[in-house]
């Protein structure tokens, strides 16, 4: 069978992706994704009601449409599951392998290395977990990446398809819908293939064809940009950075007017300004983002995009990447720039948001790998001798194996139980538990403890969506375009604390859910997977009340 190996690590990457997949608990991002497919497929309206909407509001984080969409046939044959919303995104992971594959051969022309990279994305922790969770970012990085190669394609190749040029401008179009990250990469390339087409006039077909397949896929695009949610979604995006910056710049000037209030204070507001500062947090963000560190040591800092102690990629392979990246610069074939400018651009949509997160700055991995199988191409040429290329090979495979196993047997086995409660810090068998007793209790009360936990009921509980549609009530839109339900149905949101309904005798008929911080005396306790941390309290408040009048009248009988 031809190109067997390749398959071989394409099933590899499909195993990694799937063993103990169940074992992950859903974000309740990812719960919103499926229950919006589900109420797609069920009545063709999102949670809102809305028909065949192009943005989903769903939290008011107004989510892009794609993955969505690609979540409503997995939901019709596997049912509203955590298999059914992350498939599109396993199966992206999956594809994403041969993607690189092409790209590495396109570029390197080296088989060897081609397979290389294959396997390198296959069991990285970076596409790992990006390909086990239901990301955007997952399912526009795949297409991103074969429609990257249908462009190299399309300018080396003797043969030119003015179909080929269309369905890259196509694939490369649908990112715009699929993850934002991807707009201003995209977008930013299309302007240089535009510079490219104009000067070089052998490659206009294929070129303007690629422009004109994007431009087609984004036409729809354009009656959106005076939409107010494209503006909340880029306010959303730009506001914890924007307001950190200006934190900081204020502080500074009050400690300059502390010190002297006179020439220091003055120089102070000429010096330390929103806009300097904005510069030197984006340039400190997007060199720690392409940095060495980053990616093989530290890795992501937030607990539900990577397993804490792992880097984004094995950290064996660093000094390739470095090798690779230098001797990159000295590359001057078309081909070449092409793919160092993308890998300029990939870091760009995260470093502006603020610090590098491993979803934002997905578009980085497969420039990232291409730089560490040149790097190693490289690097054994310099070897003076077969047998110390063998040695050095065998020593870097080792220690590729160990640190993959390492990771693989963390991250399947402990890292799902460790870290849950990141994901969300309520399990399905809460909601599934509450939602058998909600016709015993007149009121079901939830804590901010478990943010948009309607999302976890409709999902858990598989609600109708037109009853869900029916019963749901919002509030007003935050400051930053955010609406998070106060109630559905009987089930209640909100920040009263337990005793506020223990000492209120209208409340009866109350089921008061809460945090470990909340700890009335409570009916029903789940404990996290060590069985020491508390979860969730819950708490059924007419019982818990009789408790304690009870308590009180043997005490004073006594």
């Amino acid at each position: 069978m031809k190109n067997w190996k390749l398959w071989l690590i394409v099933g590899l990457a499909l195993f990694v992706r799937l063993i103990n997949l169940d074992e992950l608990r859903l974000t309740h991002d990812e719960m919103s994704i499926g229950y919006n497919a589900y109420s797609i497929l069920k009545t063709g309206k999102d949670e809102w009601g809305r028909a065949w909407p192009m943005v989903f509001q769903a939290f008011g984080d107004y989510k892009l449409p794609v993955y969505i969409y690609a979540v409503v046939p997995s939901i019709a044959f596997l049912g509203l599951s955590s298999l059914a919303v992350k498939l599109p995104s396993i199966l992206a992971g999956s594809l994403l392998v041969v993607g690189i594959y092409w790209l590495v051969k396109q570029v390197l022309h080296h088989e060897k290395l081609a397979l290389l990279a294959a396997l390198i994305v296959a069991v990285s922790p970076w596409s790992v977990h990006l390909s086990r969770m239901a990301f955007e970012s997952n399912l526009a990085l795949a297409m991103f990446v074969f429609g990257f190669n249908l462009v190299l394609y399309q300018i080396s190749s003797q043969k030119k398809s003015i179909w080929i040029s269309l369905v890259a401008g196509l694939l490369l179009g649908l990112t715009f819908y699929t993850y934002v990250a991807f707009r201003l990469i995209v977008a930013v390339l299309a302007l240089g293939w535009l510079g490219i087409l104009l000067m070089n006039r052998h490659l206009r077909p294929q070129l303007g064809f690629v422009l004109l397949g994007l431009g087609i896929t984004l036409l729809p695009l354009i009656f959106q940009m005076t939409d107010a949610s494209v503006m909340a979604r880029l306010s959303q995006l730009s506001s914890t950075q924007s307001q950190g910056v200006e934190v900081v710049v204020i502080e500074r000037h009050n400690f300059c007017f502390l010190v002297d209030p006179g020439l220091l204070s003055k120089i102070c507001r000429r010096v330390f300004s929103i806009p300097e500062q904005t510069i030197q947090n984006f340039v400190k963000d997007y060199v720690t983002a392409i940095s060495p560190n980053y990616l093989f040591l530290s890795g992501d800092s937030l607990e539900y995009l990577q397993d804490p102690g792992f880097g984004q990629l094995a950290w064996i392979l660093m000094p390739f990447y470095v090798i690779g990246l230098v001797l990159w610069l000295k590359r001057k074939q078309l081909v070449d720039r092409l793919v160092l400018v993308g890998f300029l651009l990939s870091a760009i949509p995260s470093a502006l948001v603020g610090s590098p997160q491993a979803v934002r700055l997905s578009a980085l991995l497969p420039f990232v790998v291409i730089f560490i199988t040149y790097g190693f191409d490289q690097t054994f040429k310099l070897l003076p001798k077969k047998l110390m290329q063998k040695l050095v090979g065998l020593v870097v495979a080792v220690v590729f194996l160990f640190l993959t196993t390492q990771y693989l047997l963390h991250y399947w086995f402990i890292y799902p139980h460790q870290y849950r409660n990141f994901f969300y810090p309520m399990g399905p068998e809460v909601a599934e538990l509450v939602l058998s007793q909600k016709d015993k209790y007149q009121t079901i009360y939830i804590t901010e403890d478990f943010a948009d936990a309607h999302i976890l009921l409709a999902f858990a509980g598989r609600l109708d969506p037109d009853w869900y549609q029916a019963n749901i009530i919002r509030p007003e839109a935050d400051e930053f375009g955010f609406q998070h339900p106060t109630q559905l149905g009987n089930f209640l949101f909100g920040p009263r604390k337990g005793d506020v309904f223990l000492s209120d005798k209208s409340a009866s008929g109350v089921l008061y859910l809460s945090g470990y911080t909340d700890d009335l005396g409570t009916t029903q306790t789940f404990k996290g997977f060590s069985g020491v941390h508390t979860e969730v309290n819950i708490t059924d408040i007419d019982l818990l009340r009789q408790i304690l009048k009870d308590l009180i009248v043997t005490n004073l009988s006594d």
